[in-house]
């Protein structure tokens, strides 16, 4: 019988939500700071450009997050079963990802770093688990949104 281990959910983009609107205040309030008579045109300009920049980029990263998100909710995701081969521990210090492979499907994530599952350590080599997986096109790599590990009973 197979129980879940890790299911993607709604508080998973809640953060990612949370810092596009806590980035897009931060301009405003930049703007409405930087309009003050001491402040020259071109520094006006220049400061509207540079976070309207880091706006645009914070807010398409996140963007691509909560599309797999979606993807999952609406049944777009793959699903493999069998036991874990190939896995290497992954290390915060050296910046090894974890990884191993599932009847030659691959998977890879850092601790906490990536959107989907990523925890270090819980999953071990020779599990018998069912992953179901969203292919992130921007990293070109599979992200974990729920896993199951089998138990006899």
């Amino acid at each position: 019988m197979y129980y879940t281990v890790y299911e993607i959910s709604i508080f998973d983009i809640l953060l990612q939500i949370l810092i596009i609107i806590v980035a897009v205040g931060f301009c405003i309030l930049i703007l409405f700071t930087s309009a003050k008579k001491e402040y020259r045109i071109v520094e006006r300009i220049i400061t509207v450009v540079f976070l309207s920049v880091a706006v645009v980029l914070i807010a398409s990263s996140q963007i691509g997050d909560s599309e797999i998100y979606v993807d999952y909710l609406n049944g777009n995701y793959k699903e493999v079963e069998g036991n874990v081969k190939q896995f290497s521990l992954g290390s915060d210090t050296q910046k090894a990802p974890e990884s191993f492979y599932i009847n030659d499907t691959y998977f890879e994530y850092y601790d906490g770093w990536e959107f989907g599952y990523t925890k270090y350590g819980e999953i071990k080599a020779n599990d018998k688990l069912k992953v179901s997986y969203v292919y992130d096109t921007d990293y070109k790599t599979n992200r974990i949104v729920k896993i199951s590990r089998y138990e006899k009973y």
